[in-house]
């Protein structure tokens, strides 16, 4: 299957970037295509480049990260608050609640983060685009 593009052919089209944002159910392929007058060309590559990078951002890494890290926690919790490394079956169900609620924090904040980010590039690009016409 070919990868989708997301063809932007004025300003206005560049807030459904952000409108369509999914937390869920993302996509992590395609390419965005700015069709701006005016423009130079290394300034719209550019910026394709950056806007397709941040929106195609899955936050997969980063929640794997705060998972490896929600591991470490529960270890170092479990190791200096009880004796030895006994576990039970309900201590073990906790601990799972608690690294998987961190990775899914790890990626939703990352996610969240990208929206932000691609806010303010839009932004950005609105006040260049000014400059060019």
């Amino acid at each position: 299957m070919k990868a989708p593009i997301i063809s932007i052919e004025d300003l206005n089209q560049l807030d459904q970037l952000t409108n369509n944002f999914a937390f869920f159910g993302r996509k992590q392929e395609g390419k965005i295509k700015l069709n701006l007058d005016k423009i130079p060309h290394h300034k719209k590559m550019e910026w394709e480049e950056q806007l397709t990078a941040y929106y195609y951002e899955c936050g997969c890494s980063q929640g794997a990260i705060a998972m490896i890290l929600g591991m470490i926690m529960v270890l170092v919790w479990h190791k200096y608050h009880f004796e030895g490394f006994t576990f039970s079956i309900l201590t073990i169900f906790e601990y799972m609640m608690f690294i998987v609620s961190v990775s899914f924090l790890g990626k939703w904040s990352m996610l969240l983060w990208i929206k932000i980010k691609i806010k303010k590039m839009i932004q950005r690009i609105r006040a260049e685009y000014q400059s060019f016409t």
